[in-house]
């Protein structure tokens, strides 16, 4: 009878478990567009040598789904679910090479379609049923085309350049001015969150990736919840951030 009631309560747990994650994909309230800094990834990365080109760039590390205080979900594909992106590349071979030009792996040794599975597989499956996989992918190039260059500009960079934040190892900036830069991309009234690095030998704190906050729909930028108290690992060092060449 004891190993029955154990069973059963077992059978309990999991079914609420899978409950609950089912009830995940559905409830989350913005989507983060994180894109990374380059020259900081690289930096951190030693022995796992980057690909070569300029670092003086961000990139796209995800587009995850986040809840009203901003905190980024995570959904657990079964496995196999990357196929999806192999079949959704293979049969739109643009969108891939746009991916490829926005959203790397920037390893040297990395591969980029096993980037994008691993991306979607752990956090933007939670997203499947108002962004179906294809409708994800094809959003995170508008976003780029349509929101981010524009008016002369490529990249989240040339931003900053004009709100007079430029990379730089003699440089410091604080966190509110990286933010005041960004916002001339996403509007004045709309946060954004600003992700540090402590080096663990010099103390330093390095720029390492920059969350701008859309809508569902990923055609407008919205303000990144407020109440989240999380620091994102800049501490309270926020008027020292290196933002590296």
């Amino acid at each position: 009878m004891a190993d029955y009631r154990f069973k059963t309560v077992v059978f309990l747990l999991v079914q609420l478990l899978s409950v609950g994650v089912m009830m995940g994909q559905n409830s989350y309230d913005l989507m983060a567009y994180v894109l990374q800094w380059k020259s900081t990834f690289c930096k951190f990365n030693i022995n796992r040598p980057c690909k070569p080109g300029r670092g003086d760039i961000f990139s796209i590390h995800g587009l995850w789904p986040a809840n009203a205080i901003g905190h980024s979900m995570t959904c657990l594909q079964p496995q196999g679910g990357g196929k999806d992106v192999d079949g959704v590349m293979q049969k739109d071979p643009k969108l891939e090479t746009a991916l490829k030009a926005i959203w790397p792996d920037l390893l040297a040794a990395g591969n980029d379609r096993r980037f994008w599975k691993h991306e979607w597989t752990t956090h933007d499956f939670c997203s499947r049923q108002a962004l179906p996989i294809a409708d994800y992918f094809n959003g995170a190039v508008r976003v780029h085309n349509k929101l981010i260059a524009i008016n002369n500009k490529n990249n989240l960079r040339d931003y900053l350049a004009e709100g007079g934040v430029r990379p730089s190892t003699a440089n410091n900036y604080t966190k509110q001015a990286i933010i005041t830069a960004v916002q001339r991309l996403v509007g004045a009234n709309n946060n954004v969150y600003v992700a540090c690095i402590k080096d663990p030998h010099t103390d330093d704190i390095y720029l390492k990736e920059i969350h701008l906050c859309l809508d569902t729909t990923l055609h407008n930028f919205v303000s990144c919840p407020t109440a989240n108290p999380d620091q994102r690992q800049c501490g309270k060092h926020t008027s020292r951030i290196i933002i590296p060449v």
